[in-house]
């Protein structure tokens, strides 16, 4: 009997803001079924298969990542051993991080141009990151898992969401910030009134 190599799976969720997997195999499968959250997988380990609803397609090798926005279709799939972390994020949390760091559009819905990023060296060293304290299990994990995905979200918004960043408040419809908590949403549509 031939030995077959072990699967690593390693879960850590958030409720309701997100939810992080951590696995390492041979022949691992993603899938994205027009999800209603945000999406990512980030490849730190072999390479990767994926195509979109659409019929694109593409290779991912280590360091490249895959963005995946609520209704997106995406699928991924290794021939051999691979290594990746998995992050869903509720759609609130993308917006109330998004409009605390001021990179909002007016229209109030974040997608990402491409799904695929071959390699960003700033994301694999974040995405690493999170993959080494998920495994260590040490006291405040929650706090640094916590800090490390915020940090991650905003570099996602910077660099691959197409949203400019702005300073200070900016009063271009286009990019309006969006404040999620329930007394500014009072004050939000007589501010955009003004514009």
């Amino acid at each position: 009997m031939k030995n077959s190599e072990p699967l690593t799976d390693k879960i850590y969720a958030r409720p309701p803001h997100f939810t992080l997997r951590y696995r390492t195999g041979p022949r691992l499968l993603w899938s994205s079924e027009a999800r209603h959250d945000y999406g990512a997988l980030f490849l730190l380990g072999g390479n990767l298969r994926w195509q979109d609803a659409r019929g694109e397609t593409g290779e991912l090798e280590a360091g490249g990542a895959l963005l995946v926005a609520p209704g997106d279709t995406l699928s991924a799939a290794s021939a051999g051993r691979a290594e990746f972390v998995t992050l869903s994020l509720a759609p609130l949390y993308v917006l109330d991080c998004a409009a605390r760091a001021r990179l909002m559009r007016a229209d109030g819905f974040i997608t990402f141009p491409a799904h695929a990023i071959t390699f960003d060296e700033r994301l694999a060293r974040l995405a690493r990151d999170v993959a080494e304290e998920l495994l260590e299990e040490s006291p405040g994990q929650e706090v640094v898992i916590s800090a490390i995905l915020e940090q991650t979200l905003v570099h996602l918004l910077r660099q691959h969401a197409g949203v400019p960043p702005t300073s200070g408040l900016d009063s271009s419809p286009r990019l309006l910030p969006l404040c999620v908590r329930p007394r500014c949403r009072r004050i939000l549509p007589a501010a955009r009134r003004r514009l």
